[in-house]
């Protein structure tokens, strides 16, 4: 179980530790008397020891120094009356089972069920839960894949108009916020001359194929803000200028949406700020706060 991922290396111990700490009260209450092979024996402590020949040695004869040399065959532990079935939502979750759920919180995001920052907020979820029922509540307010939402039937019947997606952010001796729920299409031209915008994407709608960002930077440049969670790849090049990162990088996790950014600067350059979970909901300032923090080691989770 534990090469699943069903249980971490501490739970793995300590399960194994109250088994031993069983067999060996078990052992310790029968060692009066040797246990003829093929019979069981009632041990005070509640244990059974059902007698099995393993090979001609006892099966516990290198992991229990308590069985009596005298005993020819060792044995099997059964622990009683039986329990009753563990429920549905209490069984623990494998790795296989993690990645379903984060393939099932990609698939919502691609159609905007989710922003970038809520999915990652989620698939942060994912990745720390070992039941069923943390799983079933990381997706309980997601319909199922393919079901259509119930549509109602207006009298008279108004087509909604197409969402609108954004592909250019233009500043020139100036600049915007870019922040809130916006849907960019899969390749968005940023440029910047003798100013630039402040594009906050943690509340973007990313398709499934990702995000591409063309930066264009003349005198001036561009800030953007991602969590510190999504994959971010930057290439392009610059004369008499260049980019900056801020903030603490991680390794993003597998499947993590892809950010590429391809910037090009003459005498400028963009500012790539990746802003940490603790950020989720705050001010850019509060958030570039925490992250100067973060990239300093300071940042304390909670």
């Amino acid at each position: 179980m534990g090469f699943l991922g069903c249980i971490d290396s501490a739970d793995w111990e300590a399960r194994a530790g109250r088994l031993l700490d069983l067999v060996m009260d078990g052992l310790q209450a029968g060692a009066q008397a040797p246990a003829p092979a093929g019979t069981a024996a009632r041990f005070p402590a509640g244990a059974t020891i059902v007698c099995q020949r393993a090979a001609g040695r006892p099966i516990w004869w290198e992991t229990c120094p308590l069985i009596r040399p005298d005993w020819p065959d060792g044995g099997k532990l059964v622990t009683g009356p039986a329990q009753p079935p563990v429920p549905e939502g209490e069984l623990r979750v494998s790795d296989q089972d993690r990645d379903r759920t984060l393939e099932v919180l990609g698939q919502h995001a691609a159609v905007g069920r989710l922003t970038l920052d809520e999915h990652e907020e989620r698939a942060a979820l994912v990745l720390a839960a070992k039941t069923r029922a943390d799983l079933a509540a990381v997706t309980r307010d997601l319909p199922a894949l393919g079901q259509a939402a119930p549509v109602a039937q207006p009298s008279v019947a108004v087509p909604a108009p197409p969402r609108k997606t954004s592909r250019w952010f233009v500043a020139i001796m100036g600049g915007s916020h870019r922040r809130g729920r916006l849907r960019p299409a899969s390749v968005v031209n940023a440029v910047a001359i003798m100013g630039g915008d402040e594009i906050d994407l943690r509340d973007a709608e990313i398709d499934a194929n990702g995000l591409t960002l063309n930066m264009f930077a003349i005198m001036g440049g561009s800030t953007l803000y991602v969590p510190n969670t999504v994959d971010v790849e930057i290439s392009g090049f610059s004369i008499m200028g260049g980019n900056q990162e801020r903030g603490a990088a991680y390794t993003p996790r597998p499947g993590a949406p892809v950010v590429h950014i391809r910037s090009f600067n003459l005498m400028g350059g963009n500012t790539i700020w990746r802003l940490p979970p603790e950020a989720r909901g705050r001010s850019l300032k509060e958030s570039r706060k925490l992250a100067r923090e973060a990239e300093r080691g300071e940042l304390t989770a909670g």
